[in-house]
């Protein structure tokens, strides 16, 4: 946890220091006055004050074609995210409003948990092993999986179009700036097709996700409520 999350942690419990928590009015008057001075002194707003933050750990690069789900996700929760790494370890963080994060963890590991699955399944067929060398097996992977996170991100937002909020996506990309302002843009690795049977296993691949039942399962659905409410 950097210091800035930190600081923005330590607010947060300042604020839940209220009457209403079981504080005196002296002490709940205290706590107002050491938020306003911190947020004025740090330069914290009240917008990252109200966000939260959920993270999940990966083990792909920030280039990969694999952060296309993840931007999607963070699409349609309402969320902004940004891919960290610390020495060997790499995370996604989402950052919104509740419940957005926490919906936007749940759907990123439904999605590549399926994606990972699909692979295992593409390279134990005819079309993959028919492949003569590493080099052409590891383009049919690549191709397949960006076949299948095409038909996922289409799918993805068509589901969730009614929830998506584009006020709600700029705060969220505000509150992710301020909270991360080292952060910088950085593009995946764009695809270029060779195996187009391999794209076209991976769209169909992404198709068959049972992706309603998922959200379903996992309790996602409703929560995020309608666009704009």
């Amino acid at each position: 946890m950097s210091d800035r999350e930190k600081l923005i942690a330590k607010i947060r419990a300042l604020t839940a220091k209220t009457v209403a928590a079981g504080c005196t009015e002296a002490e709940a008057m205290a706590a107002a006055e050491k938020v306003a001075a911190l947020m004025r002194d740090h330069a914290i707003s009240e917008t990252v004050i109200d966000m939260e933050q959920a993270s999940i750990g990966v083990k792909f690069d920030v280039r990969s074609m694999k952060t296309r789900i993840c931007t999607a996700v963070a699409h349609v929760t309402n969320s902004a995210m940004v891919h960290t790494r610390d020495g060997r370890d790499k995370m996604v963080i989402y950052v919104g409003a509740a419940p957005g994060p926490q919906i936007a963890c749940y759907l990123h590991d439904v999605l590549h948990r399926a994606i990972d699955g699909a692979v295992k399944e593409f390279r134990k067929g005819t079309f993959y092993k028919a492949r003569r060398s590493d080099k052409t097996r590891r383009k049919a992977a690549e191709d397949f999986v960006d076949g299948m996170i095409r038909s996922l991100v289409c799918r993805l937002v068509l589901m969730f179009r009614a929830n998506i909020s584009p006020a709600k996506g700029e705060q969220a990309r505000n509150a992710l700036d301020e909270m991360f302002p080292r952060a910088r843009v950085v593009k995946p690795k764009e695809a270029k097709a060779r195996f187009a049977d391999a794209t076209y296993a991976g769209d169909r691949a992404g198709a068959r996700v049972n992706l309603r039942h998922g959200v379903e399962r996992g309790g996602v659905a409703g929560l995020l409520g309608k666009a704009g409410a």
